[in-house]
Formats: structure tokens, C-alpha cells, sequence
């Protein structure tokens, strides 16, 4: 599986952002109201954060890792518990597609909040754009810790010492 790039994700913003930004200001433009965002926004996406942050704190400690030794040797060290490997490629998806969702999360919600700022005169454009705006900052906590868990659940290069001994024999 290709890893994630921060280019990728970049781009993945930038077309939410132009998408949001439009829908927002067709929507002042025409009904001169913005679009309509509560306070379950945000909070939802706290939950997803939360809920992820948590899955990749339990996940870590089931993955093998590389641990170099005070000898400056790397050892692999595997764990105690390991994750069976259906369960460890669902979490690698998981990561991949949190990282993208998130992305195109902070994106639209930054278009939003950017076409909603210039009307800021409006209380109720005020609470939008500070919701969206909140929401915008989760969404990058999501892709934050979506590339955390992608980091982690890649596999471990195997030391050094091991595989030059493999190509001698």
C-alpha cells in the first residue's frame, strides 16, 4: 500500500475548500443565509477523533517495532498480543481513508468559514464561522492522528545485521 503524501492531502484540501467556499457563498448569495452549521459539527468529529486516538493507542503496543539498543543495534522487537493480520491491514485502511476524510473535512469547513467571514456583521454568521472554524481544527486533529496510526502500522525494515546475513549465505 503507498503511504500518504502530505501533497495528496494538500490537494484534497484545496478542491474542498474552492467546493465549500462556493456552495456558501451561492447560498449568501441567493437566500443571504449561510450555511447551516450546529454544534453537533464539531462534536462529531471530536468523537471521531477521540475514537480513533484511542484505537491507535491500543493498536500500538500489538504492532512489531524497531528498538534500537544502547549499543546502537536495532532489534525488532514483536508483541506479546499481535493483531491478526486481517485486523492489522483494516487499520492501516483505516488510517488511510481517516487521513483523506479528514483532509477533505478542514478543507470544506475552511471554505465555508472563508466565505462566512465576510458577512460577520450577522450573530448567526459569527457562531457559524466559530463552529466552523472548530471544526476545521478537529478535522486537521483527525489527519494528525490518521498519519500517526499509518506511521505505526507500517512494517519494520528487518536490522541490518540479519539481512546482510541472509544475502551471505
Amino acid at each position: 500500500m503507498k503511504p500518504t503524501t502530505l501533497g495528496l492531502l494538500i490537494k484534497i484540501a484545496c478542491i474542498t475548500l474552492v467546493l465549500g467556499w462556493a456552495i456558501n457563498a451561492m447560498l449568501w448569495w441567493f437566500l443571504s443565509v449561510g450555511f447551516g452549521v450546529g454544534a453537533g459539527s464539531p462534536a462529531g468529529i471530536a468523537v471521531v477523533d477521540l475514537s480513533l486516538l484511542l484505537w491507535t493507542i491500543a493498536v500500538r503496543k500489538r504492532l512489531p517495532r524497531t528498538v534500537k539498543a544502547a549499543d546502537g543495534s536495532i532489534s525488532l522487537v514483536r508483541a506479546t498480543n499481535p493483531l491478526s493480520q486481517l485486523v492489522a491491514a483494516r487499520t492501516a485502511a483505516l488510517a488511510l481513508a481517516a487521513s483523506r476524510a479528514g483532509s477533505a473535512l478542514a478543507g470544506f469547513y475552511c471554505g465555508l468559514a472563508a466565505a462566512g467571514s465576510v458577512h460577520m456583521t450577522a450573530e448567526y454568521s459569527r457562531t457559524a464561522v466559530m463552529l466552523e472554524a472548530l471544526t476545521a481544527i478537529l478535522a486537521i486533529g483527525l489527519v494528525a492522528i490518521a498519519l500517526w496510526l499509518e506511521h505505526i502500522c507500517k512494517l519494520p525494515r528487518p536490522p541490518l545485521e540479519t539481512s546482510e546475513a541472509a544475502e551471505t549465505a
